[in-house]
């Protein structure tokens, strides 16, 4: 007998078993279960996967043929969805696309299939997972406002920065977001032993909140002993080494200046804050923003702002050392003295 025709016959007999034991896996309780949410109890040669993959395409069918997730379409949704990730618990697209459909009529369901992956192990390193999770407890749970809520949202996407390259910005302003609405629901903040203020208003919160993250990294940097770097750490994630939080929070109290300039509990925290963290900085009074050495007014409000810069004997902008105009030492020793005791 022809050796080839032999080597057909035995591919086509191998087809064969193959075939059967997947035609025998698709038509067994198993395969009727794992539709219901459940995975095979054996793996052969990645077939929980396939069906996965199958699952997901039927998936994307029926929510293309529906006009609207609403209370009937929600249950066929989420249990499609369990199928799916129950036979690959790694499938990132099904939490993420499922999610975001069940998250304003389901946000319960929405969370559990979310907690899902985030407890897998396969998606340890997925940040937006947990920031998904935190959008939908902030953005749609009817109690979104209470502070048990907000504590759960702020665990997700303290886990979503950490495990963040740091570019996503929005995620470190999401939890901006969560922690200010805490402030506000605390209605205090304690400054000093001394100085408690009462939190009014949203953007005062925001404030406080970047505040507290900014002091978060004097301390770290403090118990490294290095010089203070705008890193967040009350998660130990250095990801977020490039923000730079002392312009974010300058711009909100810029805003917060001008729209509420009549609340004085706004006030009396932008004024404790600057003079934390603006010490160095020459601001104006009135809108608080940047003057530079010899402008006698602000070039932002036009209010009248205090000198600085000028050669004590010509009276020229000084841009070094000493004057460029009459070559006076612009810091004589005693001044020179004190700022290097500072």
């Amino acid at each position: 007998m022809n050796r080839r025709l032999v080597a057909h016959v035995m591919v086509m007999l191998i087809s064969f078993m193959i075939g059967g034991f997947i035609a025998k896996q698709l038509n067994s309780n198993e395969a009727k279960t794992a539709m219901k949410g459940k995975a095979f109890s054996t793996t052969c040669a990645g077939f929980n996967k396939f069906a996965s993959d199958v699952q997901w395409m039927l998936f994307i069918n029926y929510a293309g043929s529906i006009k609207s997730v609403n209370k009937e379409t929600s249950p066929v949704i989420c249990k499609k969805l369990r199928a799916i990730i129950a036979n690959d618990p790694s499938f990132f697209k099904a939490y993420e696309i499922g999610a975001l459909m069940l998250s304003v009529e389901e946000p319960e369901k929405a969370l559990e299939i979310l907690e899902i992956g985030f407890n897998d192990k396969g998606l340890s390193s997925n940040w937006k997972i947990p920031f998904y999770a935190g959008y939908v407890l902030t953005h749609h749970f009817p109690d979104k406002e209470t502070s048990k809520t907000l504590s759960r949202a702020e665990k997700y996407l303290k886990v979503a920065v950490s495990r963040s390259a740091g570019t996503e910005r929005h995620v470190m302003s999401q939890l901006i977001y969560v922690k200010a609405k805490e402030r506000k629901n605390d209605g205090s903040y304690t400054f000093s032993k001394k100085v408690v203020i009462p939190v009014t208003s949203d953007k005062q919160a925001r404030i406080i909140a970047l505040f507290d993250e900014w002091q978060d990294t004097q301390k770290r940097s403090s118990m490294l002993g290095s010089a203070p770097a705008p890193i967040y750490s009350s998660i130990g994630s250095e990801n977020f080494n490039t923000l730079n939080y002392e312009e974010m929070i300058l711009s909100l109290m810029q805003s917060a200046k001008q729209s509420e300039s009549e609340n004085k509990d706004v006030i009396d925290t932008i004024s404790l804050v600057r003079s934390e963290m603006f010490k160095g900085r020459h601001l104006c009074d009135k809108c608080i923003f940047s003057f530079g050495p010899g402008e006698k007014f602000c070039s932002s409000c036009g209010a009248t702002v205090q000198i600085y810069g000028l050669c004590p004997k010509c009276s020229l902008v000084v841009k070094g050392r000493f004057c460029s105009n009459c070559g006076t030492d612009a810091i004589p020793p005693k001044k020179m003295e004190q700022a290097e005791h500072k």
